[in-house]
Order: structure tokens, then sequence, then C-alpha cells
């Protein structure tokens, strides 16, 4: 066989299926051994490739399957199709269409800006998690009862206003629930 030579023509995926499975009989290979080339998992071509297939092929899959059978595939223009709908092709308006791609062009000012702010709210962050793990800690440890004996009552960092009234809300809520003087 030479390049030139066409195996099959196929228009959808049923004829893509029946294209590759006489690709496969004609170069007088087993599933086992295609699956071995062409470097796919166990019995892989024998679920897409046999009359009742249990598996559908991947676009992945098809490209491991080309290669594995040693095909390539060549788009061509398929004159009566073409004549068919030509009618209804509206060609698109050049004008809308994006040449090329989409430049974005940020300023070393505007990066600074957005990374100071990035830096900020993450170090705020860490330390309204770490009120919060310790508010935690401290209320099933004088919540749970048992055998424990309560850990002493944590002052708050000082992390600006709504994390302190947040964590004063629930310490207030707390003793009021559990009763504690």
């Amino acid at each position: 066989m030479n390049d030139a030579e066409p195996i099959a023509e196929f228009r959808d995926y049923a004829g893509l299926v029946a294209a590759l499975r006489l690709a496969r009989e004609r170069r007088n290979v087993s599933f086992e051994t295609l699956d071995k080339v062409a470097g796919l998992s166990r019995g892989y071509a024998s679920k897409v490739l046999s009359p009742n297939g249990s598996r559908g092929i991947t676009l992945r899959g098809l490209g491991w399957l080309m290669a594995g059978l040693g095909l390539k595939a060549v788009l061509i223009d398929d004159n009566d199709a073409l004549r068919r709908i030509n009618g209804r092709m509206v060609p698109r308006q050049e004008t809308l269409v994006r040449s090329g791609a989409i430049t974005l062009t940020l300023s070393r000012r505007f990066l600074s800006k957005i990374g100071r702010k990035g830096a900020t709210s993450r170090w705020a962050k860490a330390k309204q998690r770490a009120a919060i793990a310790r508010h935690a800690a401290n209320a099933r440890w004088n919540g749970n009862g048992g055998d424990r004996e309560a850990a002493p009552t944590a002052v708050p960092l000082r992390l600006g206003d709504n994390a302190y009234k947040t964590w004063r809300a629930h310490a207030v809520r707390d003793l009021r629930t559990t009763g504690a003087p």
C-alpha cells in the first residue's frame, strides 16, 4: 500500500468505526497486538472495534488507534454535499471576525497593585482563620464537659474591628448558651 491509496471513505461515526475495522483486518493484526502497539489498555481495541463494541471511541483513543494502525486522516470537500447545502450557507461578516490573538497589556503598576491587595488579603484571612480555630478549640474544651480540664480563655489578637466584633459576638453567645459565669 502506498501513501495515496485510500482505505475507506466515511461521513459519520459508524463509518469511522467501520473504516478502522477494515484497516485492522487489511493489516491482519489481532486486537491484543493493536493494544500493545498503540499503547492502549488491554482489551480497549476489541471494545471499540468489535461489531458489538461496548465502548465508543474518544478523540484521544482515535489518535492512539490511528497511530497503532499507521493511519492518517485527510479532509476533502464532498462536492455533492456542498451542492445540497450551498444555498443555505450565509457568509460571515468579516468586520465581526477577530484577526489573530487577543492581546492584553498589563502595566507594572497594575500588577504591583493587585499583588499588594492579594498579599494583604491572604495575611488577614490567615489571622482570621487562626482566631476562628482558637475559638473553636476553646468551645470544644469548655463545652464538652467530660474529664478534660477547661483550657484557659485565649486573649484575641487585635485583627481589626470586624474580626474582633465577630469573635466577641461568638464568645458572648457561647457564654449565654453554656450558662458559664
